[in-house]
């Protein structure tokens, strides 16, 4: 929580992973990369390098007072695979 607003902890898994289960407003770029979205209140910016999938910088703001910002530097996928049992 910051200055009695709460964090959007649960929210953050959904603008990472690009998922959309409450009907968030997401603008996109020409190829489909999400570029903006609002969310619940906050306004979540994703930044890009040399063409990259997944994006590299998120900036999420509340109002004009609060600015979160994530750098990321490498992503992992840890989507389940079916196990040969």
């Amino acid at each position: 929580q910051i200055s009695g607003l709460p964090l959007p902890v649960n929210a953050l898994a959904d603008w990472l992973g690009n998922r959309n289960p409450h009907g968030d407003r997401i603008d996109l770029l020409p190829d489909g990369r999400p570029s903006r979205r609002h969310s619940q209140g906050w306004w979540i910016d994703y930044s890009y390098v040399d063409g990259t999938v997944t994006p590299r910088r998120i900036t999420a703001r509340w109002g004009e007072d609060i600015e979160l910002r994530l750098a990321i530097e490498s992503w992992q996928d840890t989507t389940d695979t079916p196990s040969d049992d």
